[in-house]
């Protein structure tokens, strides 16, 4: 049996195996469900917009032992009647011994040891196959599903899509004798918060200090909640830009760092400029110009739910001149960078032929600046566009004043 046929559908808690052994050990599993669920979670906030979260009611207590047969040698087969009491199938007789550490229940395996974890995940895993399987028959195709044993988190771009597949779950779940928890059962179109339990989210966001640059951003985007567009929020976002820009930085999550920069762009039109300028310190972390090329496809398809973002636009094509100057955007201004024949806007009603051609071929981009540019975006370069702020060059750096009205 193979367990990871579809590669929509994610299971990290399979057991390690080193030197043939099975192995559990707490810290293993706190990193492994870290890094392959909480920090893979924050990365899909760049594709998904919409994630439920659900779980398993009592997993092992009501699991169908016949389930492992059927996870082994495939349902139909076991229920062949030749196949259905064969004492020599490996399945039937790993389903007589757990029946008969039960008392002969049908339901339920003991908990408390590697192995049976190690056969639960195999059911786990026929589960994930009959779903997927499931899926395929509608036509739902924008989606992942990350499990952790009995925890599962669905993320698509369709909320009806996702109760689809939360539906189908149930039903396949059902068929192995368990079934979702609904008190443990939500939804969110927050990603990058509900990414953390709540826990955790609240003790990053409440603690002084943070020494980690991921948690320092995680509190930048729990102010870019509660005070959008603020002025606190282009100053936080400014000194973590300060930050990045620190020599011999080393980023081993620069991806997830990506993707709630772009989640905190996509609510707070204020701050375009510093989160791009904060993206090209990152992209710097990118090691190949497909995963640079693959990565501005997902900030520019992410981004283009924003209406009237022509601004925003400007300012990713700064970012993105260096790494691919044939990339489109819709706005003028960025058409005009590349090409002088743009007419950006109606001189028609200019009456004097003359002045007509010169307002037309006049070019107002400065081929040389274009030529010059680097492919980080410097605290330097952003004091000419701010207007909030006042720049202090001997020390390079910003202090925000609120402008009086």
């Amino acid at each position: 049996m193979t367990l990871k046929k579809n590669n929509k559908i994610l299971c990290y808690s399979l057991p390690d195996i080193i030197d043939n052994f099975l192995i559990k050990e707490k810290d293993s599993q706190i990193t492994n469900w870290w890094l392959n669920i909480e920090q893979q979670s924050l990365q899909l906030a760049m594709e998904f917009s919409y994630i439920i979260h659900t779980d398993i009611t009592n997993c092992y207590g009501s699991m169908y032992t016949h389930s492992v047969a059927w996870a082994l040698h495939d349902k139909d087969f076991c229920k062949k009647k030749e196949n259905k009491h064969n004492k020599h199938l490996l399945g039937n007789i790993l389903d007589k011994l757990l029946r008969n550490m039960s008392y002969g229940q049908t339901n339920g395996l003991p908990q408390g040891s590697n192995l049976i974890d190690f056969i639960a995940e195999i059911v786990l895993g026929y589960s994930d196959q009959e779903l997927s399987k499931k899926i395929n028959d509608t036509n739902i195709t924008d989606y992942k599903i990350l499990r952790y044993r009995d925890d599962y988190r669905i993320f698509t771009n369709s909320e009806q899509e996702a109760k689809i597949i939360t539906k189908l779950l149930s039903e396949t779940l059902f068929e192995l004798g368990m079934s979702l928890n609904s008190q443990k059962t939500f939804s969110s179109t927050d990603i990058i918060k509900s990414s953390l339990k709540e826990d955790k989210w609240y003790w990053i966001t409440n603690k002084q200090g943070n020494r980690f640059i991921q948690n320092h951003l995680i509190v930048i985007y729990e102010l870019s909640l509660k005070f959008p567009n603020s002025g606190s929020l282009k100053k936080a976002l400014m000194k973590f830009h300060e930050r990045l820009s620190g020599k011999d930085i080393r980023l081993a999550d620069f991806k997830v760092l990506i993707s709630i920069t772009t989640a905190i762009m996509l609510k707070n039109p204020s701050v375009y400029m510093i989160c791009t300028a904060i993206l090209s310190v990152l992209f710097e972390f990118l090691e190949t110009p497909e995963e640079v090329d693959k990565t501005l496809e997902l900030i520019r398809k992410k981004l283009s739910t924003i209406p009237n973002i022509g601004h925003l636009q400007i300012w990713l094509q700064r970012m993105t001149l260096k790494y691919n100057s044939n990339i489109e955007y819709s706005e003028k201004l960025t058409k005009k960078a590349l090409d002088s024949n743009i007419i950006l806007w109606n001189s028609t009603w200019i009456s004097a032929e003359k002045l007509r051609s010169i307002v037309n071929s006049t070019s107002i981009v400065l081929e040389n600046e274009i030529e010059s540019v680097e492919k980080i975006i410097t605290h330097h370069e952003m004091k000419f566009y701010f207007t909030g702020f006042s720049y202090t060059a001997d020390v390079d750096e910003f202090e925000y004043y609120e402008p009086s009205y």
